[in-house]
């Protein structure tokens, strides 16, 4: 996927407070690795918090990031069809 974006932003460190400067951010074939939350968040709590953030979240499903530890670290990535 493509990523753009753009905004404004203020120079505070030179002693500005107003956002008076643009910028912009073209990033192109970007590999989209997931959704991180934290791991003492349940699966329950995580499906909670991006419930109001992610359009389709049926399209989603929860990975192991660590399969192979006992302490289990999941990620919220797109469904591969």
């Amino acid at each position: 996927m493509d990523l753009e974006w753009s905004g404004k932003i203020a120079l505070t460190y030179a002693g500005e407070d107003e956002f008076n400067h643009d910028f912009k951010i073209v990033v192109q074939n970007v590999i989209f690795d997931g959704f991180h939350y934290p791991k003492e968040w349940s699966q329950e709590e995580a499906l909670e918090a991006f419930s109001s953030k992610i359009a389709s979240l049926e399209a989603y499903e929860f990975v192991d990031m660590n399969p192979k530890s006992f302490q289990r670290n999941y990620k919220l990535v797109p469904n591969k069809l």
